[in-house]
């Protein structure tokens, strides 16, 4: 054996050695990834089998609750023996309206309030404490240690009002039916002591209202026929009540 053949030999061993670590490495290295992932993988579908039992709802609560609105016209007196007390008459109307508003919203309140603990309460015994659920509080702020429930909506429960005059001459509404309190208080203002004459005449008053709220039903029909066809029927009035 020369010295050339033995240093060729040894490199090439050398250079197998080296491919044959590197190779090795490369194993290792390929079941240390492997390894990694499974045990992500691992992990992810253990927290997904843990969210999914305990934290995810059984159910998941919500309320829409849907009031009535209130439609009223609201006709005043006006015979001439009148005339002289129109400024209070009108006074008394704008006062009334605003109790009746009052009343209204008291009413959407509570119905709101309500909901707002059913819910709470049907969340919390069909779910259990440790249920994570997207809800939140909703301010109070009539009262904010009983906040609403972000999951309770209502719809209606508003009070939507007509005033007219009326005597044995002339019958007529000052505005037509409207939510907005501003309408009539500015509609009461603008009638004068000059409309106030003769006697009070209901009949005609009478068929003022049928007529208003025949045509507040038959616009509210037209409007809601195609989209909200259960709330179009509520609308639905006759020509003539």
């Amino acid at each position: 054996l020369n010295d050339d053949y033995m240093h060729t030999f040894v490199t090439a061993t050398t250079r197998a050695a080296k491919k044959r670590r590197h190779a090795m490495d490369r194993y290792v290295k390929m079941n240390k990834i492997i390894l990694a992932a499974l045990v992500i993988q691992a992990f992810v579908f253990c927290f997904i089998a843990i969210y999914k039992t305990f934290l995810v709802p059984s159910f998941t609560f919500s309320m829409n609750v849907g009031m009535e609105d209130v439609d009223m016209v609201l006709m005043l007196d006006a015979s001439g023996h009148l005339a002289e007390d129109a400024g209070v008459q009108q006074t008394a109307a704008g006062t009334f309206s605003n109790m009746l508003r009052t009343a209204m919203d008291d009413l959407t309140y509570k119905t709101r309030l309500g909901a707002s603990k059913l819910v709470r309460d049907s969340r919390q015994e069909s779910n259990g404490w440790l249920t994570w659920e997207s809800s939140t509080d909703v301010h109070n702020q009539r009262d904010p240690s009983q906040p609403f429930d972000s999951g309770v909506s209502i719809d209606g429960g508003k009070l939507r009002l007509a005033t007219g005059l009326f005597n044995a001459y002339d019958t007529r509404t000052l505005h037509g039916l409207t939510f907005a309190a501003e309408t009539q208080d500015r509609h009461l203002k603008n009638a004068t002591t000059e409309e106030y004459r003769g006697y009070a005449q209901w009949y005609d008053a009478m068929a003022k209202c049928s007529d208003v709220f025949s045509a507040a039903g038959q616009e509210d029909f037209q409007k809601f026929h195609g989209t909200f066809p259960r709330r179009a029927l509520r609308c639905h009035r006759p020509e003539k009540v």
